[in-house]
């Protein structure tokens, strides 16, 4: 890029920073306006339940009265959602009252900071303000996150957490210090509390650790066993209550093995959002009545319930692994693009909306792999985490049941690798020819707005 525009970009950046985020807080306003004060979302019925339930006194309690297939069913479950997003529900009902408008506009608050944060988290990665200014351009334009501000849904709380973890462990890689390395691991524990799926990530991150920049193996290891002891205590006293009410050991939720089970083609060759459906064998479909429906005890019977599913889901693999590949990689394109093959059941009916988010996916994505083998040419190593991270969530999405949105909460880090692509195409076009060090983060400092000495704490 010409010098001319790569001094006013370093002149402007503040004030750029600022029209994306204000674009940013108005495009989640605008969501949370238009969706009114109606309960949308996916799960939206089961968290409000949950969240009343927690400011009714009763606990972490999910009911729901229904049929399976014409035959009434009471469902009471006390483990199968993790707590961290009824209690942010609950808080706002207290605060605001029972108002669903209240969460969209607290959600389109935080859609907006974590615009921010990503913005720090790829000026930090890049030390260059041109893709960290395209970062968040790609972030507030994006239009499939615009779609969850307006739900009652983990994704945006999730996402914050997720972020907020990796942002610190890059502080904490450039810097090796106890404050990054601490507050990452808190930030894991509390993503893993809103949902179950980074459980295992610091296991997937021990290459990470073994090869951070530090003088020993004995400070690798330590390094490694601070965060994993740290994240674990953060969500301690939840397995702790698991425990207690279950009385056996439940890492987060019960749930594991019903997605399993719902992955697994179990219905009719095709993989199935719920046990619930017509398509469901009767056999199948007895089996899960009879742990589901609430018995003397008042409440339904979840770790037998987990435990059928995951058996059968086993049998199934089993029994025919063939097709059970098959079925992984055609889930692949549902988790990145929303592209679904499964044309069992109907495909939701095709707007511009979703036309656009499939265009934008698609494009996101190849900008993505451009960058990323830029990146390995580069060797920056401080994209390690991001990259580990998106790869980790892609490997446990592919075996249970996946949609698209479970991709969202790492799309803000797919954009990092996007727009490394397209500071490169900037950079070629206008002619500027980076320096071998700025194509490497490792080697450099970061700019003025990320302090030296505390790039993962500073807000200046």
């Amino acid at each position: 890029m010409s010098d001319r525009i790569g001094r006013f970009i370093e002149r402007r950046s503040r004030h750029l920073l600022a029209l994306l985020l204000g674009l940013t807080l108005l495009f989640g306003l605008r969501e949370a306006w238009l969706a009114g004060n109606v309960l949308h979302g996916w799960d939206a019925a089961d968290y409000d339940n949950m969240a009343t339930n927690l400011l009714a006194g009763k606990g972490f309690v999910h009911e729901i009265a229904g049929d399976l297939r014409g035959e009434p069913v009471e469902i009471r479950l006390r483990g199968h959602r993790p707590p961290a997003y009824p209690l942010f529900l609950a808080s706002l009902y207290t605060l605001f009252g029972h108002h669903a408008r209240a969460v969209y506009l607290a959600q389109a608050l935080l859609f907006t900071l974590l615009g921010y944060i990503v913005y720090r988290l790829a000026l930090l990665c890049f030390a260059r303000r041109l893709p960290a200014l395209l970062t968040i351009l790609m972030y507030a334009f994006y239009l499939p996150l615009h779609g969850i501000i307006a739900r009652i849904s983990t994704e945006i709380l999730f996402m914050l957490f997720l972020t907020l973890e990796v942002w610190f462990l890059v502080c904490w890689l450039r810097t090796p210090r106890h404050r990054p390395l601490v507050l990452s691991a808190v930030f894991l524990g509390l993503a893993t509390l809103t949902r179950p799926t980074p459980f295992l990530l610091p296991f997937f991150l021990l290459f990470l650790f073994l090869a951070a920049p530090l003088p020993s193996w004995r400070h690798r290891v330590r390094a490694f066993a601070v965060h994993l002891l740290i994240a674990l205590a953060v969500i301690s006293p939840w397995m702790v209550r698991q425990a207690m009410t279950f009385g056996t050991f439940v890492p987060v939720t019960t749930g594991g093995g019903i997605t399993l089970w719902e992955g697994t083609a179990a219905a009719s060759g095709w993989t199935t959002p719920g046990w619930t459906r017509p398509d469901v064998p009767e056999e199948a479909m007895r089996e899960f009545g009879e742990y589901i429906n609430a018995g003397p005890t008042g409440y339904s019977r979840e770790i037998e319930l987990d435990r059928m599913a995951r058996q059968r889901a086993i049998e199934i693999i089993r029994g025919n692994p063939g097709r059970y590949a098959r079925q992984t990689l055609v889930k692949a394109p549902k988790f990145w693009l929303g592209l679904d093959f499964e044309t069992q059941t109907p495909l939701d009916p095709v707007s511009a909306r979703s036309v656009t988010g499939l265009l934008i996916n698609m494009l996101l994505l190849v900008f993505a792999m451009v960058g990323a083998f830029r990146l390995v040419r580069a060797r920056a190593g401080l994209f390690l985490i991001p990259a580990l991270v998106i790869l980790y969530f892609n490997l446990v999405h592919m075996f249970p049941y996946v949609l698209h949105r479970y991709s969202l909460p790492i799309q803000p880090l797919v954009m990092l690798f996007s727009a490394a692509a397209g500071a490169a195409i900037l950079d070629k076009t206008f002619g500027r020819r980076p320096d071998p060090d700025s194509q490497n983060p490792l080697a450099q400092k970061p700019p003025e707005e990320a302090p030296k000495e505390e790039c993962c704490v500073g807000v200046g």
